[in-house]
């Protein structure tokens, strides 16, 4: 009796690779947008949480937000995140989010898509990881400065040049923090601060990695996004007159369902 041949023929083989080829291509871009949609939903959380740390942190202090001077130094909007060590760097086991156990993990400060940890951004000091030592870049997530420089007093003491403002003075809808963009190629340029963001137009920028946009967190814990177009737009009018820190705008009193202006971004920026 014949032997009968098993193997499969050239023809054969040369199917079934395009058929799994063809599913591969079919589901190449269904994977592509779940891990889209996971990092997206990782980022908004990162922005939520550091947001009810702070609502925490104020909750602790009478509603004072982190600002404070220590011993010479002029009080700064960074101080939530890190306080300068000895040369001068910046130092997140001294920020007081971290410091006072607020935030315990430091992947909070990261977006899940912004590659090295900011690493490869062209501004911006490094710090050392806390977990592993090596070198990070500044974080995805900044401070709205707007709102943690207070009522600025014009003093000759650094000391009490700034007072900080209290957490219930703001509406919830208000932003506490910014996506920023990290000014790498394709995203806008942006001079990265480590702490802050101010209406500046000319060095910040809010992020386009999350389809064309970014994230904010605001007074209440939500997270709301925009483009970075529109977000640039509402920030040219708050810095138009060149009072980038305290200008009070009108909160509109009507605008169509599901639009937000862009004097309604420019209100929750730079909010009276």
């Amino acid at each position: 009796m014949a032997r009968r041949h098993t193997a499969f023929t050239l023809i054969e083989l040369l199917v079934v690779m395009a058929i799994i080829g063809t599913l591969v291509a079919l589901l190449f871009p269904a994977i592509n947008e779940a891990l889209r949609a996971a990092n997206e939903l990782k980022c908004q959380n990162n922005l939520s949480q550091l947001a009810k740390s702070m609502q925490n942190y104020c909750s602790t202090y009478q509603g004072s937000f982190p600002l404070f001077s220590t011993g010479t130094s002029m009080p700064s909007a960074n101080n939530w995140l890190y306080t300068p060590d000895r040369m001068g760097k910046p130092d997140y086991r001294q920020g007081l989010l971290m410091k006072h156990k607020y935030i315990g993990d430091e992947d909070i400060l990261y977006c899940p898509l912004d590659m090295d940890h900011g690493r490869i951004r062209p501004t911006g000091a490094l710090t050392k990881r806390l977990t592993t030592g090596e070198d990070v870049g500044p974080t995805s997530y900044v401070v709205n400065a707007s709102i943690t420089w207070g009522d600025h007093q014009w003093s000759s003491d650094r000391r009490t040049g700034v007072r900080s403002r209290n957490h219930v003075d703001f509406n919830p809808n208000d932003f506490l923090f910014i996506e920023e963009s990290s000014g790498v190629e394709p995203e806008p340029k942006s001079d990265f601060d480590q702490g802050y963001m101010t209406p500046n137009t000319s060095k910040y920028a809010l992020t386009n990695r999350h389809r064309g946009g970014g994230f904010a967190a605001c007074m209440d814990g939500h997270v709301v996004w925009f483009t970075t177009e529109q977000f640039g737009d509402a920030m040219r009018k708050v810095g138009a007159s060149g009072d980038w820190y305290y200008r009070t705008f009108k909160r509109p009193s009507s605008q169509p369902a599901g639009v937000v202006t862009d004097e309604e971004i420019a209100t929750r920026w730079n909010p009276g």
